[in-house]
């Protein structure tokens, strides 16, 4: 299994214009009758983390300066969504030089709920514009900031609301010290997360122009924005320098407009945050969308647990997974009536197990009070690469050896109320002739665990349920569908 190295900035890694699916024929899911749920791996993933700074760790990140990022007496604007989980005697957002010499500084006030955007005359003294109490703990908050240099003014407001001003006459100086995000020099730190990080500088038709737009649009009647939703005139007409979404799960944070690098320092972490938009490599799956129609969606609320949108190359190709721990990741999905396979059904989905088959839940749905409605396992007796298949009442086990570790593979289980097979790239690995109905349960569906564990740790890719036998025809064209952008040659 070959990950591509790096994390590539969100916007090019998005279907249509990334990665896109390789056709085969005109088949799609879609096409099958009693389809039930299909998680496309190259569209509908959504993600909605934001990083995380933890102030008594130190934790920040770091660029050196260039001139992208020097301003002087030019019309420019910070915007950050803010969540501060305490009240820090100068909690620093952005800041840029020295206390003595900085070109421009974004931060809580001392041991307030003020927001400050200052920038430090070369006297030594302070021009500060603050707020008015609105940057509250425990809440998000867009934080907008901006010097205008046509009339001579640094202003800040929270939320789209009331806007403060103070006079400056700026000297036109910049510096050469690092930005720092979460930071000062002298040991000021943010203690909380932030999102949607962005500059923008010398806008074509002046800051004052725009700055009302750029305020209302960033604030999103308090739902954020992600560098996705900005339009391509939005983005040249407010002079974005640079866009961070910051939603890696950890490390640098990656620029997803012109690729500028913030440096991880002291191990700045994630949770989640305010502006949902599509994942890209590297991600934690907030939510997997289903394109079957039924709106059986893949979710995740927890953080931790999240899955992993990961580019990964195989055969030649090069395709979207949801990477599992197979600590605690797993994705849910609620009860529906098309998802109780009382009498027949057939699943099929790609996987890498990576280096061990033992325990692996592929899927599982019930056992939230007791025994599950069906549960999907791999290598139930070991690390013997046994697909096998619990229904309620009974095991059914395949053949060991079928599935194997480090492998993409494509796993398929059907069944028609009287025989039960399992295939792997289309070959047999399994038929147990039963006619017991699977129980039914009103309990959730979770990809990557059973609900007391046994988590599944490795790739898995577009799973499709469907509440029906389908044909050996069918199959054959899922099977191939499923397979062709992964590499995997099957029958």
């Amino acid at each position: 299994m070959t990950i591509m190295a790096g994390r590539v900035s969100r916007h090019l890694m998005r279907h249509p214009t990334g990665i896109a699916r390789v056709a085969v024929g005109a088949f799609t899911p879609a096409s099958l009758p009693g389809l039930q749920l299909w998680l496309p791996a190259d569209r509908g993933v959504i993600t909605d983390g934001a990083r995380q700074f933890t102030a008594a760790n130190s934790e920040y990140f770091s660029k050196a300066s260039e001139a992208a990022l020097q301003t002087g007496n030019v019309d420019y604007a910070w915007a950050v969504q803010a969540y501060a989980d305490t009240v820090t005697d100068y909690g620093m957002l952005v800041t840029k030089g020295t206390p003595a010499d900085d070109e421009y500084e974004l931060r809580r006030g001392a041991s307030s709920n003020n927001a400050e955007f200052t920038i430090v005359r070369p006297t030594g003294a302070d021009a500060i514009a603050t707020t008015g109490g609105e940057y509250t703990t425990g809440a998000w908050h867009l934080l907008l900031a901006w010097y205008d240099s046509v009339n001579q003014t640094i202003n800040i407001r929270v939320d789209n609301g009331t806007v403060y001003s103070k006079p400056y006459t700026h000297p036109g100086t910049t510096n050469t010290s690092a930005l720092q995000v979460g930071r000062r020099s002298d040991g000021f730190y943010h203690d909380g997360r932030m999102d949607s990080l962005a500059l923008f500088k010398s806008p074509p038709g002046g800051i004052a122009a725009i700055i009302a737009t750029i305020s209302s649009r960033l604030y999103n009647s308090g739902s954020g924005l992600t560098y996705a939703d900005l339009t391509a005139a939005e983005r040249t007409d407010w002079g974005l320098i640079e866009w961070w979404d910051m939603d890696a799960l950890s490390g640098n944070e990656t620029g997803a407009h012109a690729g500028l690098v913030l440096t991880d320092n002291n191990t700045v972490t994630s949770n989640p945050g305010i502006a949902a938009g599509a994942a890209g490599d590297g991600d934690p799956e907030k939510q997997h969308t289903d394109y079957s129609g039924q709106g059986n969606h893949a979710t995740q609320s927890t953080h931790a647990a999240k899955p992993l949108y990961r580019q990964v190359t195989n055969g030649g190709k090069t395709f979207f997974v949801d990477r599992l721990d197979g600590v605690d990741d797993h994705l849910i999905v609620a009860n529906a009536a098309g998802l109780q396979l009382t009498t027949q059904g057939t699943i099929m989905a790609v996987i890498n197990p990576g280096a061990s088959t033992a325990l692996d839940t592929i899927l599982c749905k019930g056992n939230d009070g007791g025994d599950p409605d069906y549960l999907w396992q791999l290598g139930r007796g070991g690390d013997d690469g046994k697909l096998s298949l619990y229904d309620g009442t009974a095991w059914r086990d395949g053949t060991a050896g079928a599935v194997l570790p480090n492998v993409y593979q494509v796993v398929e289980l059907v069944w028609n109320g009287t025989t039960l097979q399992f295939l792997v790239n289309g070959a047999d690995a399994g038929s147990i002739s039963t006619s017991q109905a699977w129980q039914t349960s009103t309990d959730s569906l979770r990809f990557g665990r059973q609900a007391t564990g046994n988590h599944f740790g490795g790739d898995l890719r577009e799973p499709v349920i469907v509440n029906r036998a389908l044909s050996a025809s069918e199959r054959r064209s899922l099977r191939r569908y499923l397979a062709a952008p992964c590499g995997i040659t099957v029958s």
